[in-house]
């Protein structure tokens, strides 16, 4: 158990090649790390409902990915490649040698690509959505939310990623039009969107190849009303029977964070 507030996260920043990445950091310094990914146009708040939970018995670690956050808005080419790059670099700067891993969307094919770099490091592999596992999603969607520009437009793309009442719709729409507004976070995602999302978008050579076949205890928690990342065809899961949340959409952790903890918490107590 972590000493007394230990659960509670608290920010850190990190420079990798000159540059700042930030991140939230929660629980005991010697548990066994759970790094958090989070999606596209997203940030590491996203994880604010599962967090202290999952801290009680890891050390939990969620960066805020390049151009997101308060991460520096440098992304390079902004490939799929420069991002994974990215996070080798955070994990060899964090001195993380094994580790539990859990993606949400585009944080979930990052993930992937991580796992199976190096299978031997991730103890558990929990994806929230994942992108990678199927080509077809809503890559349209995407690169409008980048387009918003006021409240009642933002809270309604806000509403179809997560049309349950566990999500604060005013909250995370002034939340993301204020990071819009920021033309530097704005031409950040808009490469990210060009050089990795819209490429992999309807093209079946652009899914993660081998999953199927790492080892580590894995997870797939899919919203059943997602329309963003729609849950695939069996073909594209393979053996894996994903956990399916019954009206939930893209935000499965925000949504219905009290059942998605008791299933992060059970795989990683598989290998723990």
């Amino acid at each position: 158990m972590p000493a007394d507030g230990a659960d509670r996260p608290r920010r850190r920043r990190l420079v990798l090649d000159g540059r700042a990445a930030s991140y939230l950091e929660a629980g005991a310094i010697d548990a066994i790390p759970a790094l958090l990914l989070h999606g596209f146009a997203g940030d590491n708040l996203t994880w604010q409902y599962n967090v202290t939970a999952l801290a009680k018995s890891q050390r939990v670690i969620a960066p805020d990915l390049p151009g997101h956050g308060l991460t520096d808005a440098h992304v390079g080419s902004g490939d799929y490649a420069s991002l994974l790059a990215w996070l080798e670099a955070l994990i060899a700067g964090l001195g993380l040698r094994r580790f539990h891993l859990v993606g949400h969307s585009m944080g979930g094919s990052l993930a992937l690509g991580l796992a199976l770099a190096d299978p031997s490091r991730v103890l558990s592999l929990g994806l929230i959505g994942p992108a990678g596992i199927s080509p077809d999603f809503d890559i349209d969607f995407l690169e409008a939310l980048l387009e918003v520009d006021d409240m009642p437009q933002t809270e309604a793309m806000i509403a179809r990623m997560c049309p349950t009442e566990g999500c604060n719709l005013p909250l995370i729409a002034r939340a993301h039009l204020n990071k819009l507004a920021d033309p530097c976070y704005r031409r950040a995602l808009s490469q990210i969107a060009a050089a990795t999302l819209r490429p992999a978008h309807g093209d079946p050579e652009s899914v993660v190849r081998g999953w199927e076949n790492l080892e580590m205890p894995l997870k797939m928690i899919w919203g059943a009303v997602d329309s963003i990342v729609p849950l695939p065809a069996p073909r594209w899961r393979k053996s894996c029977a994903p956990v399916v949340l019954p009206g939930v959409g893209h935000l499965p952790h925000l949504e219905a964070p009290g059942q998605v903890n008791r299933e992060l918490l059970s795989l990683m107590a598989e290998t723990s």
